[in-house]
């Protein structure tokens, strides 16, 4: 059916944008108030900083940030735009799963 290869496609699509290495941390560190490119360093110590601007370029790139100057720091922040704040909803479901799923595997062994 046409409308359920539309669902597959957009979910196949938001994967494809949020579900690279290092993409959901850097989105939790957004919504915990982080908006700094030391931040996210500090807070994903194997994160390298060749990464994280790749990954923050990328995000820029798909609307789901925005880089923006900082008077009063004289530096930039990173900021969720609409897009991006939506998949607040995303990352919520993905950690109720999850539970779930482990307590099911550890049940089994």
């Amino acid at each position: 059916m046409v409308g359920e290869r539309i669902i597959k496609e957009n979910i196949s699509n938001a994967y494809s944008h949020i579900g690279k290495k290092w993409c959901v941390e850097i989105l939790c560190d957004l919504f915990e108030g982080k908006t700094r490119f030391t931040e996210f360093l500090e807070n994903n110590t194997e994160l390298s900083t060749k990464m994280l601007a790749q990954r923050l370029a990328e995000m820029q790139k798909f609307h789901l940030i925005i880089k923006q100057y900082n008077n009063e720091t004289s530096g930039h922040d990173y900021v969720l735009t609409e897009n991006g704040k939506k998949t607040g909803k995303i990352l919520f479901a993905m950690s109720e799963f999850r539970p779930k799923t482990l307590k099911r595997n550890f049940e089994k062994s």
